[in-house]
C-alpha cells in the first residue's frame, strides 16, 4: 500500500492543534490540572514529531520504536510539570500509533 506523506502530515498537524496545554496555565496548580496539563503538552509534541518523521510509512515507524529506547525522552520537555508522567504519556501513545498503523487502523493511503 502507498504512503501519502501530506495526508499523514494533515492528520498529525490536526492532532496537534487539538491540544492546547497552555489552557492550563491559569488553572489551579493541583495534581488534576498538572496531570492534564503534561498530558497534552506530551500529545502535542508527539504529533509534532510524527508530522516531521511522517516522510514515509518506515521513516514513521522507525520513530515511534525509538522513542521506547531513547534516553532523551527520560529529560522531558522544560514545559512538563512532572517528567515521569510526560515520558510515559508520550511512550504509551507513541506505542499505541505504532500498532494502529502495523495493523491498518491508521493508514495514509
Amino acid at each position: 500500500m502507498s504512503w501519502n506523506v501530506e495526508s499523514a502530515n494533515d492528520y498529525f498537524i490536526k492532532e496537534y492543534e487539538r491540544y492546547s496545554p497552555d489552557k492550563y496555565k491559569h488553572k489551579p496548580q493541583n495534581i488534576i490540572y498538572k496531570g492534564l496539563h503534561d498530558l497534552e503538552l506530551a500529545y502535542q509534541d508527539l504529533y509534532y514529531n510524527c508530522a516531521l518523521n511522517a516522510c514515509s510509512k518506515d521513516e514513521l515507524l522507525d520513530f515511534l520504536d525509538s522513542v521506547k529506547h531513547s534516553k532523551l525522552l527520560l529529560a522531558g520537555n522544560s514545559k512538563a510539570l512532572d517528567v515521569e508522567k510526560y515520558a510515559t504519556v508520550y511512550a504509551e501513545k507513541a506505542t499505541k500509533l505504532k500498532i494502529e498503523i502495523e495493523e491498518g487502523k491508521l493508514s495514509f493511503a
